[in-house]
Parts: C-alpha cells; sequence; structure tokens
C-alpha cells in the first residue's frame, strides 16, 4: 500500500514536520511513501526520510500545480491512499482519481480557527471555508489533532457524532530531547542570577504574544532578575517591539529572536516554558518543551493544551487571554524548584512519539483499506428511551473503544435516573413523545438516522416504542426499493412469556417476537438461554446476547473477608420495596428461621411503598435481627452490608441485584425461572448457576424456599465457604464490562458483515 501526503511547502513546524514522523513509521511498517509538494520544497526537504518519494512542483500559486498533481495521482497503485490536510485538503478532493481513498488530516480546527483569522477578506475567508467543509464531507476519512478538534470538526462540517477521529501529533523525537543537552545558546541562559522565561511560535495573532508581553510586565515589575525571550517571526513583530519600547526600559529584559535553528537549546536552560496562544489545535511545542524537561506553563487555548497538560504535576494551565492569571503563574513557578516533577514531564513527553500513536494513525488506515485482519469500524447508534445510571460505564466503554454512539430522550418522565449522562460527549439527546407513561412513546428513528448517520443501529425492542414497529414493518419495503438503510438489531428480553399472562395474550405476545426476528438482521439479548430459546422461534435469525452487568471493576476493590469475622450469620436482600420483590414474606418467614438459626440476622435494604409497612411487621426485631436502613446508593456504604452477608436471599423477582452480590462473592438463593405461579424474574436470574454462585429453588412455595435456606445456614460450613473459589470469580470471569463491551462489538461486525434480510 501507498500513503501519499500531499502538502503546500516543507517548512519546519506544523503538518510538515508531522507528516515527515508519519513517513518514517510508515516506512518502518512495510508501507510505500510519497511526498507531493505543490510549491517550492523548503528547508524540511532534507529531513524527509530515506526510502520516501519526493515530487515537488516549483510553482508559485498552488492552483498552478494542479495539472502536475491531476497527472501525478493517476499514475499510483490503486490501494494508494492520499492524505492532505489544511487548505490544501481542497486540491487533492477535488483532483484525485474516484478510486482513490483520502484522508482529510485536520491540523486545526476550522470552525474556531475562521473566527479567529483576521488576515482574509471575509470573501475570500468564505469562500475558502466553504470549499474546505466540501472537501471534509467528501472525504473517506477525517481526523483531528486533538479530541476537541475532532469535535469541532464534527460541529463544523456537520458530520456524524464520533465519526471523526482522533490523531495525536507525534511531537517528540530522540533527537529533540538529545539536542536540548547542548550548552546554553544565550548569555541570559548561562547567568544564573537572571531568570529566564522563554515561548516559541509565529508571531502572529492566534499566538497572542501581547498578552503574554501584558503578563511578562507585571512580573518584571515585581522580579526585576526576571527575562523573557521570544522566538519566531511573523507580521505582528513591529507591534511587539512597539510594546516592548513602551513599556519596559532600556536595555529591555525582553528579546525577539526571530527564527532559531534548535530552540530545544533555549527550552532546556530556561526557567519555564510559557504559551499565550488563544487558539492551539494540538501544541507540538508543549511536548517539545515537556520533552527537554522544563516547566511549562500555558493558557488553556482550544484545544490541546487541556489535552496535553492533564495534571499539575506535567504544567500549569491558565484562562486565555487573562494577563493576570498568565503573570501569577509564572511568578508562583520562580517559588518552585524547576527539577521537581521534571521525570513526570518527561514521561508525559514520550507518550506522544510515533510509536506511542500509531495504534492511533493505524486504525484510520485499517478504516480506509480493511483486511480479514482489521475490518473497517461500523459507524453503530443505540437507541434508548433513556441510559439508566448502571448502563453508562458500558456506554462509554464502547465509545471510548469503538467509538459508538448513543441517542435517548432528553424529556423522559423520570430525569433524576439520567442526569448523571446527561453531559457525556458519547451521547445525543432527542425529544420523544411520550404517551401517558414511560415506556409507551413515539422515537423521532429518521431523525436520529439522519442525523448519525450509521452503519448500523442497536434499538431497544420494547413494543410499546414507535421505532419498533416502524422499523421492522418499514425496512424491508425500503430495502426493496433499494434506498441505503442501517443493519438493524433489536436489543431487548428474550425469556419465555409462559407464565402471568392469559393464553390469548401469549399467543399475540409470541407472534410479534417471532416478527422481530424475522425481520430484523439481528437480536441481541441478555443471556444464553434467551438466546437459545428464540433460536428455536426463529431457527434462521441472527441471535447473540451480552451479559446486562453493572461495572464490577470498582466493587472488586471493595470486596474484603468481614464475613470470616462475624458470628451472626448475615442474610442480604436489596431492591425496591414493591410487591413483585416480596419482602414482606421473607420478613414474616423469620421466626420459623429462627427456631432452626437463632443467629441469623436479615437485612433489607431499599425504598419503597411497603417500607413502613415492613418495619411495623419487623416489629420488637426491628435493628435487633431486622435491619431496615432504607435506601442506600453510595458504594461504600453498600459494600459494608455485602462484605459481612453470607447469602443474597431473594424471595421474589431477581434483578441486576444478582450481578452485585455476586461481584462481592455473596451467593445467590432464588426461585428458579420459569416455575409455576413463581416470580417474573429479570434476565439477571439466568446469571445463577446451581450450585456454582448459588442455588435455585425448583418448587415456587415459600415452605420450599426457607427449607433450602435453613439446610444452607445450618451446614458445617457457611454458604461462601461451601462454594469457594469458583464463587468468587464468577463476576471477574462472566460479568465483567469487558466482556460484554467486547461481546456486543462482536456482534455487531458479524450483523454488519452479513447480507441484510429482505
Amino acid at each position: 500500500m501507498k500513503i501519499i501526503f500531499v502538502l503546500d511547502q516543507l517548512q519546519h513546524g506544523g503538518i510538515a514536520t508531522t507528516y515527515t514522523r508519519w513517513a518514517s513509521r510508515l516506512l518502518e511498517e512495510g508501507y510505500q511513501v510519497a511526498f507531493f509538494c505543490q510549491k517550492h520544497s523548503g528547508p524540511l526537504a532534507s529531513e524527509i526520510p530515506s526510502g520516501a518519494e519526493l515530487h515537488i512542483n516549483n510553482s508559485r500559486y498552488a492552483f498552478t500545480a494542479s495539472g502536475a498533481l491531476f497527472q501525478y495521482l493517476r499514475r499510483q497503485p490503486e490501494d494508494s491512499i492520499l492524505i492532505a490536510g489544511g487548505f490544501t485538503l481542497i486540491y487533492a478532493q477535488a483532483l484525485r482519481p474516484s478510486w482513490m481513498k483520502l484522508w482529510a488530516y485536520m491540523p486545526s480546527s476550522p470552525g474556531i480557527g475562521s473566527r479567529l483569522n483576521t488576515q482574509q477578506s471575509p470573501l475570500a475567508e468564505y469562500l475558502r471555508y466553504t470549499l474546505m467543509r466540501h472537501a471534509v464531507r467528501k472525504s473517506d476519512a477525517v481526523s483531528g489533532v486533538s479530541h476537541g478538534t475532532a469535535q469541532d470538526v464534527e460541529h463544523w462540517a456537520n458530520l456524524p457524532l464520533n465519526s471523526v477521529a482522533t490523531v495525536y501529533n507525534p511531537a517528540y523525537t530522540e533527537a529533540f530531547a538529545t539536542a536540548a543537552k547542548s550548552p546554553a545558546p544565550h548569555p541570559w541562559l548561562k547567568d544564573a542570577s537572571l531568570t529566564t522565561f522563554c515561548s516559541f511560535g509565529r508571531l502572529v495573532a492566534t499566538k497572542n504574544h501581547l498578552n503574554l508581553l501584558k503578563a511578562f510586565h507585571k512580573v518584571h515589575a515585581q522580579n526585576p532578575s526576571t527575562r523573557l525571550l521570544i522566538g519566531g517571526s511573523g507580521h505582528l513583530r513591529p507591534q511587539l517591539e512597539a510594546f516592548i519600547a513602551e513599556n519596559f526600559p532600556n536595555p529591555a529584559p525582553v528579546q525577539l529572536l526571530g527564527n532559531v535553528a534548535n530552540p530545544a537549546d533555549y527550552m532546556a536552560h530556561a526557567h519555564a516554558y510559557v504559551s499565550s496562544s488563544q487558539l492551539e489545535a494540538f501544541g507540538n511545542v508543549l511536548i517539545e518543551a515537556l520533552a527537554t524537561g522544563t516547566q511549562v506553563i500555558a493558557t488553556n487555548a482550544p484545544y490541546g493544551p487541556a489535552e496535553i497538560l492533564t495534571s499539575p504535576e506535567i504544567g500549569t494551565l491558565v484562562p486565555v487571554n487573562d494577563a493576570d492569571a498568565l503573570a501569577s503563574a509564572m511568578l508562583r513557578s520562580l517559588t518552585t524548584n524547576p527539577q521537581t516533577h521534571k521525570k513526570a514531564r518527561l514521561a508525559r513527553a514520550k507518550q506522544f512519539t510515533a510509536q506511542a500513536l500509531w495504534p492511533q494513525f493505524k486504525a484510520v488506515l485499517n478504516h480506509l483499506s480493511p483486511s480479514k485482519n482489521h475490518p473497517a469500524e461500523p459507524r453503530v447508534t443505540i437507541i434508548q428511551r433513556v441510559v439508566a445510571a448502571y448502563r453508562k460505564p458500558v456506554f462509554e466503554s464502547l465509545a471510548n473503544t469503538y467509538g459508538w454512539n448513543v441517542a435517548a430522550a432528553t424529556n423522559f418522565p423520570n430525569p433524576q435516573s439520567f442526569n448523571a449522562v446527561l453531559k457525556a460527549p458519547w451521547l445525543t439527546t432527542f425529544r420523544y413523545l411520550f404517551l401517558g407513561n414511560p415506556y409507551r412513546c413515539h422515537v423521532p428513528l429518521f431523525t436520529i438516522i439522519r442525523r448519525q448517520k450509521p452503519d448500523a443501529i442497536i434499538l431497544e425492542a420494547g413494543t410499546q416504542m414507535t421505532s419498533t414497529w416502524l422499523s421492522i414493518l418499514l425496512w424491508p419495503w425500503l430495502k426493496a426499493l433499494g434506498i441505503r438503510v442501517p443493519k438493524l438489531i433489536l436489543w431487548g428480553h428474550g425469556a419465555p412469556v409462559a407464565f402471568g399472562t392469559s393464553p390469548w395474550r401469549r399467543k399475540v405476545f409470541t407472534t410479534l417476537r417471532r416478527l422481530m426476528l424475522t425481520r430484523a438482521d439481528g437480536y441481541l439479548t441478555y443471556t444464553k438461554p434467551e438466546a437459545t430459546y428464540l433460536q428455536t422461534m426463529a431457527p434462521h435469525a441472527t441471535i447473540g446476547y451480552v451479559t446486562n452487568t453493572i461495572d464490577i471493576a470498582p466493587i472488586l476493590k471493595l470486596r474484603t473477608t468481614e464475613w470470616k469475622k462475624s458470628k451472626a450469620l448475615h442474610i442480604l436482600m436489596v431492591g425496591r420495596i414493591t410487591p413483585d420483590k416480596r419482602f414482606l414474606e421473607a420478613i414474616a418467614a423469620m421466626p420459623q428461621i429462627w427456631e432452626h438459626i437463632p443467629t441469623a440476622q436479615l437485612t433489607i435494604i431499599g425504598g419503597g411503598p411497603e417500607l413502613e409497612t415492613l418495619r411495623t411487621l419487623a416489629g420488637s426485631e426491628l435493628n435487633k435481627r431486622i435491619h431496615l436502613p432504607g435506601p442506600i446508593h453510595d458504594e461504600a456504604a453498600l459494600a459494608t452490608y455485602y462484605n459481612r452477608s453470607q447469602l443474597f436471599w431473594l424471595m421474589g423477582a431477581a434483578g441486576l441485584g444478582v450481578n452485585h452480590a455476586l461481584a462481592y462473592g455473596v451467593p445467590v438463593l432464588a426461585y428458579a425461572p420459569d416455575l409455576p405461579n413463581g416470580p417474573r424474574h429479570h434476565p439477571e436470574i439466568y446469571y445463577v448457576e446451581d450450585g456454582i454462585n448459588g442455588w435455585l429453588v425448583p418448587n415456587a412455595s415459600l415452605q420450599a424456599m426457607v427449607s433450602q435456606l435453613i439446610l444452607l445456614l445450618q451446614a458445617t460450613k457457611p454458604p461462601r465457604q461451601q462454594l469457594g473459589k469458583t464463587l468468587e470469580d464468577y463476576a471477574a470471569q462472566h460479568l465483567s464490562l469487558t466482556n460484554a463491551t467486547e461481546a456486543m462489538h462482536a456482534f455487531v461486525h458479524k450483523v454488519v458483515s452479513q447480507p441484510s434480510r429482505r
């Protein structure tokens, strides 16, 4: 495969330097690499890595090189990938052959950049950015040099959420770090009685050196031994020279160095590096400063500095255009030993090598040229009524790992369960029309698809949601008409509708479910038994399962062996106190249990309409052998109860409490699923494996449940010890967040790769 970089000219800094570093890495990986320079070459031509082709078209203007670029691209292999950024992207998009893939490598944020650029006339600015927006939209892949830049490009070009990849610049090189060991290149840096700050960058408005001079004026007034060196050239130099002449004594404690061949020498010997930019899409110079080990102070310009200087040990961030804040940070640095946290700064800089960032770059190449080993990552949108708090870690993992997006209602009737995720970057909210209850709603399905442009949608399979019926009824007709629609994956329960409903209702529900299975491209449920049952209903359907899990990683850290120290036998029940949980029956059964095990104690955690009834029923045993602390949401507080408990007891319907208990290593006792007159369990009941991590009572009678409980508590070994290591390891092996996200990702790839249903 051949990678062709198209650029304006080979000048030091910015996108040209980034291209040369990626070129070296590409050659190491066995790719062919070529550079096409539209105008004269420049000083960076000598740094083109050996083995890369260099084609220079010595034109005065970029557009006059169009003919040469047009002819050159048509002589290239069919698997070539074209990489261009900035305004060069306009020519690359217009002149590339139809079979050649184009990667829009955005070195800056056009949305905010156009607002800060004051050198162009309004008409010229409008035309250039309009053409660039069109080129970005027509590109086969788009990347930004920071997360913030990527998001701004998405908004500016009206691209789907998470469609722009983040590829950080490989700004660190060993050559730069080695150069920093040279002798001090300036008299001020050699003078131990002086404290010298430095800054490098083009003397243009976006770098805002005037704000730096204002800040340094305040610093110098308080500490006359301070000095400032500014490297770089640009059209604002006369303005800066005038400010220095008017505000500083002669000789001035500030020098404008012009272009500097090796800024690393200055950075390494300076007290601190200071950046005062208004816009810094990434900030190569910040990485270079960190590579020398020097202290770094920077304005929190959009968008790179905050993503590079991620902690106070690495660097200090101050507000943009705030000379007072910048001066305060510079003064505080005077009281800090420059060697403090130097190792942290060097370590952070080394995270931005071409080798460390190669997975980001390679992921875009895989998207442009998928293979069997690296299939293209599909764009996926999960459509839900609401994102419950326990689902947040799952969706966050899918978004961060695979770039998936989630769409949900912004006007859900019960907003408190939604507040934790409303500002998540992977979430896009829409107004749904709720019709009487939270389950019955109209989902703006086609609006979501139009905005997100997904390759596949994972749709909550609610029988009262219009999106379910719109999709399964309309998808076959739309496909027959040749209209492209995303692959349809329904996600919901798969348990048999056997008990608690009349025969005609069961028949209706079974018919509707079979219709879902046969019309959708895939159906995703929560457990293997559910998937097996659904497969018998629709043998040719694509059916998978993903555990409905919480994030157990924080729980595993809170797990202790406190249960070994307790003399009492603690039984725990957790859930909303409603009739389907059968907490009243549990308290009523306790006297019979105490006859055999007087030390047994029951704790019920939760709130709900029956809480006061439970307290009344507990009578004199309340706060003695029966504990009703009410609802508890703090995990550390819950851990105290789980860690001392011998058994997690389910008299009624099972839910996510099963996952919680197993994560703490507490065995579960429950009625077996699908029993006549038994509780209507949620899918989590299938995570309880009899004799492995709990016990399932095969008879839905209170006496059978109580007898089993007494038998377990009277055994020589307490319940936890009876099951041993299989219980302790079950959650980590079967209910982890990683397992859930990987299983969902694999299922979606399977569905996307197979032919659509008609």
